[in-house]
């Protein structure tokens, strides 16, 4: 996780941010986010993706390295079981479903797909409760890379106007 430190200058943690970017994808590691895992902010943090511009790469490989499939959840395949595409109750890599960069089944594509590129993330401390737990992106998918960036930088420049604000209160208290 990128500390958030308001002493530090813009284009400091501005460097930091895309260090700790770059650092994820060579190690094709996720990207953590500094925000609670809620499904308020997990919807969020989803409805900031925009897969209009990429050619897919979500769905030329499954996230996992065990399986060269997805497994659906039975309401999943009975609203796909009707297409050739579909093995069994699994839909195998790279997606049948995938034509150039577009979905064919995007309404009705899978949970892990509407998902993506949420990870399972880290947790802060020793407590393992949901309260501690933190939302963590796919680091391959450039959308995680850009909304990551976002949240980083909105946050800094909310906690900088937070702390003159504060300053400011104690000041005219004075």
């Amino acid at each position: 996780m990128i500390k958030i430190d308001l002493g530090q200058p813009f284009d400091d943690f501005n460097k930091n941010i895309d260090e700790a970017i770059f650092s994820a994808v060579k190690e094709k590691a996720t990207i953590p986010l500094p925000v609670d895992v809620s499904i308020d902010t997990i919807v969020l943090v989803l409805s900031q993706v925009d897969c209009s511009k990429c050619d897919g790469i979500c769905c030329r490989a499954t996230p996992s390295a065990d399986s060269d499939s997805i497994a659906l959840h039975p309401s999943e395949y009975e609203c796909l079981n009707s297409s050739p595409e579909v093995h069994k109750t699994h839909i195998k890599f790279p997606c049948p479903f995938q034509k150039g960069s577009m979905c064919t089944i995007y309404t009705y594509r899978p949970l892990v797909c509407v998902m993506y590129p949420i990870q399972p993330g880290g947790k802060r401390g020793h407590d393992s409760t949901m309260s501690n737990k933190i939302l963590a992106l796919d680091s391959k998918c450039p959308e995680s890379q850009r909304i990551a960036r976002n949240i980083y930088l909105s946050l800094w420049h909310f906690y900088r106007a937070q702390n003159r604000i504060k300053k400011f209160v104690l000041e005219t208290k004075k």
